[in-house]
This record gives structure tokens, sequence and C-alpha cells, in this order.
């Protein structure tokens, strides 16, 4: 049985310092909601905001009425946002001197050290900007994180217009030998394979694990877009009273719906062998 009421949790989660910051946005009296989790003896505290939906989150644990989760906003729907230590490659890859060290290897790596002042450097310095945008990610700071992006958004865009529509320049060419660099990319494939040991069930974009093949792939699957056959659906509506319906009536329509199905496989380089056509009159009343 638990010991707070769900009014209690309510309360405590709304009193909490980052969700009150957050609803301060939006006109009060949100609709709330808590459950009580006896195995975990926590209370799950959901906040409403009329058209705004789901807008705050947060777990309360019932023996110590202490608030141990706060969610708000886009953290609220999307875990990614929320900054879970290791959830982005592991505990590994947030670490300083991991972070840095794979930041060295792409500047020393890249980089035109004969000319430090070059554009060429310029260029990897702002796209190494990405990573204060991706440190803030990580610690689940989102709104410090999107902001960070668009400077260096505007500048490859600069950039890009000027090799665009400037002068040409001479092609581009390593300043380490061949060797170097396939040792490097050897390293850091190793230690990308590192990683997903360390983390197996890490991942960083879609959410899921492995790679999923379902028994009978459609469309949507890569597998399934090679194999499946294609297929082409053709409906029509005919009003009429079942009194006055004329079989040859619906042959007729049922013929010129196939007759478009054909052509349609036909401009799609289908030989009529391997045609194949399944026609169904429903009638309603």
């Amino acid at each position: 049985m638990a010991r707070l009421s769900e009014d209690e949790a309510v309360e405590l989660a709304l009193a909490q310092s980052k969700i009150a910051a957050w609803l301060d946005r939006y006109p009060p009296d949100p609709a709330t909601d808590a459950d009580f989790r006896s195995q975990t003896r926590t209370w799950l505290v959901k906040v409403w905001s009329g058209e705004a939906g789901q807008i705050a989150q947060a777990v309360v644990e019932d023996t110590t009425s202490r608030v141990t989760e706060a969610w708000t906003g886009p953290q609220v729907a999307w875990k990614m946002a929320r900054g879970r230590d290791g959830a982005f490659g592991g505990k590994t890859l947030l670490k300083p001197y991991v972070w840095l060290g794979l930041c060295a290897i792409f500047l020393l790596g890249l980089a035109d050290l004969r000319r430090p002042l070059s554009a060429r450097n310029l260029d990897l310095l702002a796209l190494l900007g990405f990573t204060a945008s991706l440190y803030f990610f990580a610690r689940g700071e989102v709104f410090r994180s999107a902001p960070l992006v668009y400077p260096v958004l505007g500048y490859l865009l600069a950039r890009g217009l000027w090799v665009g529509f400037g002068r040409r320049s001479a092609p581009l060419a390593s300043v380490w030998p061949t060797w170097v660099l396939a040792a490097a990319a050897v390293f850091l494939i190793g230690f990308r394979v590192g990683l997903n040991v360390e983390a197996p069930r890490g991942v960083i974009d879609v959410g899921l694990a492995g790679v999923v093949v379902p028994q009978n792939p459609g469309n949507l699957s890569a597998f399934g877009l090679l194999t499946v056959d294609v297929r082409n659906d053709y409906v029509q509506t005919h009003v009429e009273r079942h009194t006055s319906l004329d079989l040859r009536t619906v042959e007729d329509i049922l013929g010129r719906l196939t007759e478009r199905a054909a052509a349609a496989l036909d401009a799609e380089g289908f030989e009529r062998a391997d045609h194949g056509y399944a026609q169904l009159a429903a009638a309603e009343a």
C-alpha cells in the first residue's frame, strides 16, 4: 500500500523547481495524473496542458517523498533528450580525454599543418564546433544544445556558397602518408567496435538495439522492398438500388479496373505472364 496519496505525489512533482519553472510558461491548473508502481514503490506523475499535450513528467519515491526524475518539454516524449549516463556510445565515449582525443585525431589527420591559417583548417574547426552542441545534448541540456548548432550551419552555408560561386581552388591533398591514414582508420573502427561491446544495447538514433527483419517484410523494410511483389489497389464506388443491380455492370467495372492495373504493371516493366489479379465486389446497404 502506498504511503503517499495521489494528490500528495502530484503536489511534490509540481513543486519540483525544474517542473515549476516550466509550468510558468502555460496556463494555471494543468491536468495531472499519478500512477503508483508497487514494484519500485514510486509514483509516475504526468502533467498536461490543453492542446500542448503532455508537458512534464516526474517520478516520486513513495518512501522518501523525493522527486528522483523530472522531465519537461521535449524530454517527456523524447527519451534521448534526457541525457542518461552512457546513452550515447557507452560511458567511455563521453570521457573528456576520449572525446578530445578523437577531435585531435580528426583535426591533425586532415589539417594543413604547413598553413595553419588556411581556409581548410578553418573548415575543420567549424566542423568540430558541432561537438559543443553534442556535449550539451549528451547531458540532456537540449535548449543549450540546439542554438549552438546554428552558427556552425551558418558558416557551412556561407562556405558552400563561396565554394559554389567563387573561384575554384586546387584539389586538397593529405599531408600524411596513406599508411598512416589506413592505420588510423583501423584503430577508429576497432575503437567503435569496442564501444559496441561495452554497451551492446546502446543506440544513438532510432532507439533499437538491433536490426529487425519481419517474417513477411513489406515495402517499408529495405529487404522487403527488394523481395515483395509489387501491389497496386484500384477501387471504384458504384451507387445503385440492389433491386436493379445487374451482375454484368459489376463485371464491367471489375474489368475496367483490371485493365488499369494491367496497364500500370506494363508501364513498370512487368511481363503479362507475371501479372496476378484479385477481384472483390462488396455490397453495402
